[in-house]
């Protein structure tokens, strides 16, 4: 013997039409995808500050979660000695689809555009979200600095004036290292006496524990 649902029976075929679609729409909600954006972020930011490739510092700004500055000391390679700090945005519908880096400082580099904008599709030529993350675009810009290696695999060779223009940009980057980006809590400000106190302290202290 069958037995018939009717419409107020919550295991009905219409009941679980009108359920699932109002479910869609709390999912669809914008508030709940920034919550969810903002949870992914944190987690994200966690990892990187395990795994932050070295030479790299990166913080979101304070009022903004989706804005991250970042700062990257090259330690080999022509770039070397360089300070070039950059912002990454992150769209709303991130992981989906991927963030833009932006070089505040000045980077002569062949996957940075005259507006300080990298590259991404070199290293990733789709972005697809369960295999492409915030970690592995901070470890991109790592590997753009080793110059050599990018114009070895496109067969291509540094000629002089591609080393001048890279050497200006690295003096460059030297001479505004003080300048602290808008927004961003990282502050530069040159070594004095209240610096020397607190490095002083540091050092002490770590003779302590020795």
């Amino acid at each position: 013997m069958q037995v018939k649902k009717d419409k107020d029976d919550p295991g009905s075929k219409q009941n679980l039409q009108e359920t699932l679609l109002e479910l869609k729409k709390v999912f669809a909600s914008p508030l709940l995808a920034e919550s969810i954006l903002n949870k992914t972020l944190l987690i994200e930011l966690k990892h990187l500050q395990k795994f932050c490739p070295a030479g790299i510092y990166i913080i979101p700004q304070s009022d903004n979660i989706k804005i991250w500055h970042g700062i990257i000391f090259p330690r080999e390679g022509i770039y070397r000695d360089g300070i070039f700090k950059y912002q990454i945005h992150i769209p709303p519908d991130y992981p989906n689809s991927p963030p833009q880096v932006i070089f505040v400082s000045k980077v002569f580099h062949p996957l940075i555009n005259s507006k300080g904008v990298l590259d991404l599709t070199e290293k990733f030529p789709k972005w697809e979200p369960v295999k492409c993350f915030l970690v592995r675009v901070i470890y991109y810009i790592q590997e753009i600095f080793k110059l050599e290696e990018y114009y070895k695999k496109k067969n291509e060779v540094i000629t002089p004036e591609i080393q001048k223009k890279v050497s200006d940009c690295v003096q460059q980057s030297i001479e505004h290292k003080y300048e602290s980006m808008p927004g961003s809590s990282m502050k530069f400000s040159e070594f004095n006496k209240y610096h020397k106190l607190i490095l002083d302290k540091i050092l002490n202290q770590n003779k302590e524990f020795q």
